[in-house]
């Protein structure tokens, strides 16, 4: 039977991000749905996946192929096309989902005739000294909602459609429009013209990789990623391109359950 929701995400060299991710979507009020994780040639998320994969709903694939520029779209593809469900909704390895998030994605599908929709997403803007992977994963969920920005705007993580919308990702290698493929989708499947005013999810602000605002490196977490690569060996066998020697996939394993405080 399948599920009444799919909900899709993209993962790239963030693990330990990734972990607080699932645990986020495990927390919903609906429970019947599946939770696509793909990996686009990162030595990592499997390993993430196969600690949480007793949970029958978890299902991990990777972007097949030589890799290709993207932001995601890659990823989505392929969520798209191994969805079982009729409604496909999202979160970005470093999103969280709040407990109605999937509900409110399927109500919408379920009152109206919508293709696609998007509902409001909150940002937790860290201070400076804590624009890092280790500071956030030390953060519960309500450590991390006392820096929610009282701005609400519209996100991947926000967004859903219905499984056979015509339109397929973009790559951003692929676009001239100035935007990114995240915003030129969301354009062309019009999924703002049916915006629900209702929050479901939360990015965490912290800059990501190599991220520059006039020139100045913002919130670019180096010793993220050079405790990530300590893991690694170079194997041109793999997907990745790399091997992973060690027994977690996490830069900071103490950190792993801290979200909800278990």
């Amino acid at each position: 039977m399948k599920p009444k929701i799919s909900i899709i995400t993209s993962t790239y060299w963030r693990p330990d991000l990734l972990s607080r991710c699932i645990q986020s979507v495990q927390r919903s009020t609906m429970r019947d749905y599946e939770h696509i994780i793909i990996g686009d040639h990162d030595p990592f998320p499997k390993a993430v996946y196969e600690e949480y994969s007793e949970d029958d709903r978890i299902k991990y694939y990777e972007v097949p192929g030589p890799y290709k520029y993207n932001l995601g779209a890659a990823a989505f593809r392929v969520g798209r096309a191994k969805a079982t469900s009729d409604y496909i909704c999202y979160a970005l390895d470093d999103d969280l989902a709040h407990t109605n998030h999937l509900q409110v994605h399927y109500d919408i599908f379920k009152s109206t005739n919508n293709e696609a929709s998007l509902t409001l997403m909150e940002t937790a803007n860290l201070p400076g000294e804590m624009r890092n992977v280790k500071a956030i994963c030390s953060l519960s969920f309500e450590g991390v909602q006392k820096f929610v920005d009282r701005k609400k705007h519209n996100d991947v993580a926000a967004l859903s459609h219905i499984r056979n919308i015509k339109e397929t990702w973009p790559y951003q290698s692929d676009l001239n429009s100035g935007l990114s493929e995240d915003d030129e989708y969301i354009k062309r499947i019009n999924a703002k013209e049916n915006l629900i005013e209702e929050v479901t999810c939360m990015k965490v602000g912290w800059g990501g990789h190599r991220k520059k605002i006039k020139g100045e490196k913002v919130g670019v977490d180096t010793d993220y990623y050079e405790l990530l690569k300590e893991k690694l060996v170079e194997d041109k066998r793999t997907h990745s391109g790399f091997r992973m020697e060690s027994d977690t996939p996490y830069a900071y394993p103490e950190f792993k359950d801290t979200l909800y405080g278990e």
